[in-house]
């Protein structure tokens, strides 16, 4: 799963934008890998 799609389940679930916070430790947890902007991807 990458952030966006982390983020958009966390909003459906929780019917709230998560706390930088919250982004972090799900993060760290391996939740979900960064999304990287196509124009930086090798």
């Amino acid at each position: 799963m990458n952030q966006n799609e982390w983020l958009n389940q966390f909003r459906s679930v929780n019917g709230r934008e998560p706390s930088q916070e919250e982004l972090q430790e799900a993060f760290q947890r391996g939740e979900f890998s960064q999304t990287v902007p196509a124009a930086k991807r090798k």
